[in-house]
């Protein structure tokens, strides 16, 4: 399942954070010191589901927000914006509304609002309910929470297999994220008894596939990363999420050029990349640009 972009937008990514001190489960695993990866909190921000996939249920009536796609206003709990939390607080009525009439995308958008706690209190029991309805009616990115909500223990017990399990459930049915979330389970070795680089290689491979840039970033790494690198096919990996529009690729080629990781220290070329990435939304951009020489 290809999400959109407004879901693009709303998700500021579900596994880029360090597990062992239970930060968010982002869309880019904070899978390398290398990129020095640290972004947002997305599980604080519902990811959205398409307008014309809630209205494929008999009566869903969800209205289109302004920029064409649901998922995509509310950024995250306890805003100090009173439009923006009124709205939060109408998108929560809207999908119940339309989870209660049986549509399985509202179930899990409802989901989202409750762990984020944006337009409910927030509630990972209440999150956990709807992900499971939604699942049982056959939504792979539900799946994807729940394997979220077990990776992070978010009321549960933290249970990597359980986890693990959801992924795999969620990449069978056609998640990009699942498919990213799964590969970072083999890449860390989260719940086995050792990493399996080959197994992260493929998934990430099939998850960049099907357009997800947190697995075109995290490709790159493993590359740059591994005992003997090749610098050349982890910059491409960057490369590619760089012109998809992800921030964070944007980032990492700026460390390519900065360091000379396979190519001659740009501090010109490296600027640029922080730059791109600054105005594409990295916020950790800047502190890049710090480091480079007046």
């Amino acid at each position: 399942m290809q999400r959109t972009d407004g879901e693009k937008i709303a998700l500021a990514g579900l596994v880029v954070a360090v597990l062992a001190t239970g930060a968010a489960w982002l869309v880019v695993p904070e899978f390398r010191e290398w990129i020095g990866l640290d972004r947002p909190e997305a599980r604080d921000q519902p990811r959205g589901v398409s307008t014309s996939k809630l209205a494929d249920a008999p009566n869903a009536q969800v209205p289109t927000p302004e920029g064409g796609e649901s998922g995509a206003v509310a950024q995250g709990k306890g805003t100090s914006n009173p439009s923006v939390a009124r709205e939060g607080v109408a998108r929560a009525h809207q999908y119940e509304e339309a989870a209660m009439a049986g549509n399985a995308a509202a179930m899990h958008e409802l989901g989202l609002l409750y762990e984020g706690g944006v337009g409910v209190p927030q509630n990972y029991e209440r999150a956990r309910q709807w992900y499971e309805k939604s699942a049982a009616s056959g939504d792979a990115a539900a799946m994807d929470s729940l394997g979220g909500l077990y990776a992070l223990g978010k009321g549960v017990v933290r249970d990597f297999k359980q986890a693990r399990e959801w992924f795999e459930r969620g990449a069978a049915g056609g998640d990009a994220q699942a498919m990213n979330n799964l590969a970072y389970i083999f890449d860390k070795g989260f719940g086995l008894a050792a990493p399996d680089p080959e197994q992260a290689r493929q998934w990430y491979e099939k998850a960049a596939a099907a357009g997800n840039t947190a697995a075109m970033c995290n490709l790159g790494a493993m590359y740059v990363e591994r005992e003997k690198p090749d610098y050349h096919l982890g910059r491409r990996w960057f490369e590619q999420g760089a012109a998809a529009g992800d921030g964070t690729c944007m980032r990492a080629l700026g460390i390519v050029y900065e360091r000379g990781e396979g190519v001659t220290a740009n501090d010109a070329q490296a600027r640029g990349w922080y730059e791109r990435a600054a105005s594409a939304g990295d916020k950790y951009a800047a502190e890049r640009l710090k480091t480079l020489p007046k």
